[in-house]
């Protein structure tokens, strides 16, 4: 019996998106889809398409992540102990060309620790941030801030989202603040999209 190969006269519709190139500036999109036949003795049948429709065997990586670290000095003034030059620095996680999640460090060491945990916050996300489909479906979520619901309002390319009271006045005042990015009052919240006080699940009332 011949063996076929190729991607032959497969009708099936795209399942998803990648790039192809070491600049991600320069990157080609692909479309990701399932061939007739596959294209090597490992059975993988999965193909790209180019925009021009050209179509070639896929084995690469579907989600390309990049990892961006930085950092800097900045003087912190006080009228109490003095102003002191101090050091800071700024992570950002990039999958597929978009910013999934970023940090706050003063160590690059612990930084690299802290990368790896986001990633896997990331992976393990409900959305998949990376993908724009995803993201336009999350303004009018309706979702559980601290125990009380909420809806989306905003969403912020920093992967952050604005929530507002949904079905109640007001929020409850917190007695402390203790996330960086956390920009709360009664009536509107700003927070990253992974913070722990957001439960995802609220949209079969």
């Amino acid at each position: 019996m011949t063996e076929k190969w190729g991607f032959g006269n497969s009708k099936e519709k795209p399942f998803d998106k990648t790039f192809v190139g070491e600049n991600p500036e320069h990157a080609n999109p692909v479309e990701l889809l399932f061939g007739e036949y596959p294209h090597s003795r490992s059975d993988n049948n999965i193909y790209a398409r180019y925009e021009n429709g050209r179509i070639e065997g896929f084995n690469g990586h579907r989600l390309i992540h990049e990892i961006r670290l930085r950092e800097y000095n900045y003087l912190k003034e006080s009228y109490l102990s003095g102003n002191e030059v101090r050091k800071g620095g700024e992570g950002k996680i990039y999958i597929n060309g978009y910013c999934c999640g970023k940090f706050f460090f003063r160590d690059v060491m612990e930084a690299l620790l802290e990368a790896r945990n986001l990633i896997v916050k990331i992976h393990g996300h409900p959305i998949q941030i990376w993908k724009k489909e995803e993201r336009d479906k999350l303004v009018g979520r309706k979702v559980w801030w601290r125990e009380e619901p909420a809806i989306i309002t905003m969403f912020l390319d920093d992967a952050c989202v604005v929530m507002e009271p949904d079905g109640i006045e007001k929020f409850k005042p917190t007695a402390y603040r203790d996330e960086i990015d956390d920009e709360e009052d009664q009536f509107r919240v700003k927070n990253t999209i992974h913070s722990p006080h957001i439960w995802w699940y609220r949209d079969n009332e």
